[in-house]
C-alpha cells in the first residue's frame, strides 16, 4: 500500500521551483512525484551536485531537496557550499536533506549545517509535505494524525 497526499488549498505550491538531488533514479522519481502530487509544477532533478549544469537548468530554486549520500559531493557538502555562498543561489534557500540513515547524529549534523528539514527514507508523502511546509515557513506540522488532519490520504 502506498500513501498519497493532496495539498490543502490553503497552501498553494504550484509556483515553487524545486531542485531534487539524489544519485538513485527511483528516489528522484519518488520525490518528484510526491512534489508533483502536492502541486509543485517546476521540479528539476539531478543525480549529482554540479553548480554550472544546475544553474543552466534552474535559475533560482525556491527549495532544494538533497540526499545526504551522493557520489562525489555529499548533501552535507552541497548544503555547506550553499550556506557559505559558494553556490549560484541564495544562502537562504530552504534546504531539506533526505537520508536512509536515521541515526540521530545525521539529523543533528543536518541541523548544525543549517538544513531547514530532514526526511528519512523510506519516504512518506505526509513527511515530505510537513517538512516542506515547515522549511518554507508556511506551517509547523508534527507528524501525528491529529495535526495532519487537514491532509487527504488515499491508499492504493
Amino acid at each position: 500500500m502506498s500513501e498519497y497526499v493532496c495539498a490543502p488549498k490553503s497552501f498553494y505550491l504550484g509556483d515553487l521551483s524545486c531542485l531534487v538531488v539524489d544519485d538513485h533514479k527511483i528516489s528522484r522519481y519518488v520525490l518528484s512525484s510526491i512534489l508533483g502530487s502536492l502541486g509543485v509544477k517546476n521540479v528539476v532533478t539531478s543525480e549529482r551536485v554540479d553548480f554550472e549544469t544546475l544553474k543552466c537548468r534552474l535559475r533560482k530554486p525556491d527549495l532544494i531537496v538533497s540526499d545526504v549520500r551522493l557520489r562525489g559531493h555529499s548533501g552535507f557538502d552541497f548544503l555547506a557550499a550553499l550556506r557559505e555562498g559558494e553556490s549560484p543561489w541564495s544562502k537562504n534557500t530552504p534546504f531539506v536533506l533526505v537520508s536512509s540513515d536515521c541515526r540521530e547524529s545525521i539529523a543533528q549534523e543536518s541541523a548544525a549545517l543549517g538544513a531547514d528539514g530532514f526526511i528519512t527514507k523510506p519516504i512518506k508523502p505526509s513527511q515530505v509535505y510537513a517538512t516542506i511546509l515547515s522549511a518554507l515557513g508556511l506551517a509547523d506540522y508534527s507528524l501525528n494524525g491529529e495535526e495532519l488532519g487537514n491532509l487527504k490520504f488515499s491508499y492504493a
